[in-house]
């Protein structure tokens, strides 16, 4: 099973960044849209994990959620860095971006027993809201970012999610959630 660990946002963010994300589809020529239910702020990617694997991750999630306390963020803007294939076109955190970076250290100390390794790059927390992109050539980038106003979110959970293709479709499931204290 392909599992990670993101902060889950609420319907109505994921309704308002699907509106954006759509504008910003009509501007490209070809892309991997994500769909509006997925869109999520991953803070650890673990990869295949087998059914008995699931216990340790689920007390490093609680530990970790034990020593941090719920938060507001803020996401908005538009970034992209070029892949093969073309753009990742994501969201950024220009508030509380040191808190879900916190939150993302806690965890990496909680699941180093369960043999997680953190990335050599550095934590950038972020939502993707397109993968190979491929702007048309009348791209306006200013007007992109305009497409993707702030949005307030809380951060009040630590999700473990299931990643997989059901009829095609990429669908992320949660099957574990530690709550954060409330501060």
């Amino acid at each position: 099973m392909r599992l990670f660990i993101a902060v889950r946002l609420p319907v109505e963010l994921q309704r308002a960044l699907g509106e954006a994300s759509r504008a910003l589809a009509c501007q490209c020529s070809s892309g991997d849209f994500s769909r509006e239910e997925n869109y999520h702020i991953t803070l650890a990617f673990l990869g295949e994990r087998q059914g008995a694997q699931l216990a340790p991750l689920q007390a490093a999630m609680d530990a970790a959620a034990s020593r941090a306390s719920a938060f507001d963020f803020e996401i908005g803007g538009l970034g992209c860095f070029r892949r093969e294939g073309g753009l990742v076109l994501w969201v950024g955190v220009p508030r509380g971006a040191q808190q879900l970076t916190q939150l993302y250290r806690l965890l990496c100390v909680s699941l180093a027993p369960c043999g997680f390794t953190p990335e050599d790059r550095v934590y950038t927390p972020h939502l993707t809201l397109a993968r190979r992109a491929l702007p048309e050539a009348g791209f306006e980038r200013l007007a992109a970012e305009a497409a993707v106003p702030p949005l307030r979110a809380r951060a009040g959970a630590l999700s473990l999610m299931k990643s997989e293709r059901i009829n095609g479709r990429l669908v992320y499931t949660e099957i574990y959630s530690s709550i954060l204290k409330e501060g």
